[in-house]
């Protein structure tokens, strides 16, 4: 058929330019992935994922709207949980092997994976043993799922400036969760418009005092319930929804949530570095500095998105620079009866190959900066 001959010849022209490279392209995976281990598992989860059914396939992806995708996503991610359950067929699998596995099937990220990458970390970094033992368990076994809201309409990286508010209430001991403006209304989370349960939610901690004034004590991080765990439905004084279209997290539901005169109990709070008495008193723990630990999740995720950026990028111009491999255009001067690869021209050259160098920097800088992370969080 056409199609299989258009295949083969791609294929054949794609095989001739890999054997004429000047470096060796398993070094240079290897490279990429950071180790020959790792370069082994990707291939093997490659591998693996193409026998895991017409769910996995992306092809028609660019035909859907949002919302579809959104539900695709979301198939995709149920399917994949149960075939890792105990007797599943995957449970048996490494965890480096489910991880790899996991990073094939979910190249560009999906709805619930701030649970893992934010929402879990930001508990075990701020939560005080107590509510450790308390939350974690949950957050684990998926019984929960939780979602970041620090970004706010009117304010992003200035944390310092954000408008949610936490005002205690001493005579009963809770917190009143209030969105005071528009600007206040948190915007981007993945997965809060109609997918987690709950989040954590950065808002600033104001305490009243005996004189009538009221101190603010700065952002601080609360554990918020946001819907009914049987329903599905938002608790009461929660709004939410999806944002709409978006150019980059095509296939997640970037969300908003406001809050009305929601009631927290005091141990919302996360306690790890201070702690609200019930006397309406703050206590610091943890010394001089220790304060700032509370924005480490997002630093950390600051440091995964030169590192998330290489992998976008590389697959853009893995698009871009095989198409140019194997269309075709204009004869070529000295063979008769063929034409040149589109790649071959210097001018497109140099609008593709140095986004090519930019994804391997990106790469290498955004490892280097999750090593400093980590390093400074042991």
């Amino acid at each position: 058929s056409l199609s299989t001959m258009a295949d083969s010849l791609e294929s054949a022209t794609l095989r001739a330019e890999r054997e004429r490279a000047s470096f060796d392209v398993q070094r240079m995976a290897v490279a990429w992935l950071g180790s020959a281990e790792a370069a082994a598992l990707a291939t093997e989860a490659g591998q693996r994922l193409l026998g895991m059914g017409e769910l996995y396939e992306r092809k028609e992806n660019y035909k859907l709207g949002k919302y579809d995708r959104y539900v695709r996503t979301a198939a995709r991610v149920s399917d994949f949980v149960a075939r890792l359950r105990p007797g599943a067929e995957m449970a048996s699998l490494s965890g480096a092997q489910k991880l790899a596995l996991y990073h094939a099937a979910f190249p560009v990220g999906n709805n619930v994976d701030i649970h893992e990458g934010m929402f879990t970390p930001t508990i075990r970094l701020q939560g005080s043993d107590e509510q450790q033992k308390q939350w974690l368990p949950a957050c684990e076994s998926r019984a929960i799922l939780g979602s970041y809201c620090q970004t706010e309409i009117g304010h992003g990286s200035d944390v310092a400036g954000l408008e949610t508010q936490a005002m205690f209430d001493k005579e009963k001991g809770e917190f009143e969760l209030q969105t005071p403006t528009v600007r206040a209304t948190k915007w981007w989370p993945k997965g809060v418009g109609r997918t987690v349960t709950h989040a954590v939610v950065y808002a600033r901690l104001r305490l009243p005092q005996p004189d009538g004034s009221v101190m603010d004590k700065g952002v601080k991080a609360f554990l918020v319930q946001l819907r009914d765990l049987e329903t599905g439905e938002n608790l009461p004084g929660v709004r939410s929804g999806d944002i709409g279209p978006t150019i980059g997290a095509v296939e997640s539901e970037q969300g908003w949530v406001a809050f009305d005169r929601v009631r927290l109990p005091r141990s919302a709070l996360l306690c790890r570095y201070g702690e609200v008495r019930p006397d309406g008193s703050y206590e610091e723990r943890g010394g001089r500095g220790t304060a700032k630990r509370g924005y480490s999740t997002m630093m950390k995720v600051r440091s995964e998105f030169a590192f998330m950026s290489a992998q976008y990028l590389a697959q853009a111009c893995a698009i871009a620079v095989r198409y140019c491999a194997v269309r075709r255009q204009f004869p070529k001067r000295d063979v008769a009866g063929e034409d040149m690869q589109v790649l071959d021209y210097q001018s497109v050259q140099v609008r593709t190959l140095p986004w090519v160098a930019t994804a391997y920097a990106l790469r290498f800088t955004g490892r280097k900066m999750l090593r400093l992370y980590y390093d400074a969080e042991r």
